[in-house]
């Protein structure tokens, strides 16, 4: 599929500085914000979640951690979605950017969300952050 070749494509190009470098050059983006487009396109991104899961569980970056978060979320894992990005935004090694990413991210699920308790487990981290 696609859009599953396309999300590898993207952690890829995100776990290389200088892929990263070339793409913000080229086309004013990174391959961060790649990722979010493809999971907030119109029509809904048509992924193969097992493929898609286990590609980037089997990586060990802040790219596909962040990307699994995404797909989590597009495939209605909210709570899986929001671990993910609370452990992103509370780690006190990643960059700022990628903590402003999660808190962002997580508050986008978070309007969404009409059970409290989530709410409440949640909003702490980033109003910190």
């Amino acid at each position: 599929m696609i859009d599953t070749f396309l999300l590898k494509m993207y952690v890829e190009l995100s776990a290389s500085e200088d892929s990263n470098t070339k793409l913000m050059e080229k086309f004013g983006t990174d391959a961060t914000r790649l990722l979010e487009e493809l999971f907030e396109a119109n029509p809904k991104s048509h992924l193969n979640f097992n493929d898609c899961e286990g590609f980037l569980r089997g990586r060990d970056d802040k790219a596909s951690t962040a990307a699994c978060a995404m797909l989590y979320e597009n495939f209605n894992r909210k709570v899986d979605a929001l671990n993910l990005w609370k452990s992103v935004g509370t780690n006190p090694a990643t960059e700022s950017m990628l903590k402003e990413q999660a808190a962002r991210q997580t508050v986008k699920i978070l309007l969404k969300t009409a059970d409290k308790q989530t709410i409440f487990n949640y909003a702490g981290w980033v109003l910190e952050t």
